[in-house]
């Protein structure tokens, strides 16, 4: 059917025009529709066989003894055509009593109801189009509505990381700035040990320079 959206009214006109159809020219009632031809022929021949028995000859749709109780108390037959063109999809139909065909020069009630059954017809698959439009713009909007939604999530996530990558930060931060602490503690040991090497080395030979007056004094015992 339509495949855009679009906010002008779809208004369906009912007309009175002489057609051929079925080898014959007739006079019928006639409404334009802007949908495809395809979906309007199918539904046009779904809505005649619940009249009754339809079968096609020469482009026609016919149905021989069509019910039309607001019509006729009596079986009608009906002739139809389902026709595109630049403005659209034309459906026009005749209604033959047997002695006459349902005019607006003839009896005003069955023409009216005649006029009424085909605005109908048009009325309700304007309708159902615009339904399958709603389908599609609401499965359009759910998946905007679930990017919009993957999109936060993810946003979130981003924030979550964020938050993460700066306490991550600080944590380093505040362990280097421990690891510098440390460090220069540790220096300070090192340098402090080397000079505290440095006096036992000197105390070392100090006791072995005494250890050696000692022993010297072994050598001079008379």
């Amino acid at each position: 059917m339509v495949n855009s959206l679009t906010i002008n009214a779809q208004k369906v006109v009912v007309t009175e025009t002489e057609e051929k159809a079925d080898e014959m020219k007739r006079k019928g009632l006639l409404i334009m529709l802007e949908l495809d031809e395809e979906v309007v022929r199918r539904e046009w021949q779904k809505k005649m066989r619940e009249l009754g028995s339809i079968k096609t000859r020469s482009g026609a749709i016919l149905v021989d003894q069509a019910n039309m109780t607001s019509i006729s108390i009596s079986p009608v037959k009906l002739i139809s055509t389902v026709q595109n063109n630049v403005k659209g999809t034309k459906v026009w139909y005749a209604i033959d009593l047997g002695d006459a065909y349902v005019t607006s020069t003839g009896d005003q009630v069955k023409f009216n109801e005649a006029s009424k059954f085909l605005h109908d017809f048009g009325v309700a698959l304007y309708i159902q189009d615009i339904n399958e439009q709603i389908k599609e713009a609401e499965k359009v909007l759910a998946n905007v509505v679930k990017e919009q939604e993957r999109m936060i999530l993810r946003g979130e996530n981003l924030k979550n990381s964020i938050n993460k990558n700066k306490t991550e930060k600080l944590r380093l931060q505040l362990k280097l700035a421990e690891n510098d602490s440390t460090y220069r503690i540790i220096k300070i040991d090192s340098l402090q040990n080397v000079q505290n090497q440095k006096g036992s080395a000197e105390n070392v030979e100090k006791m072995k320079r005494a250890v050696d007056i000692v022993k010297n004094k072994i050598t001079k015992v008379e």
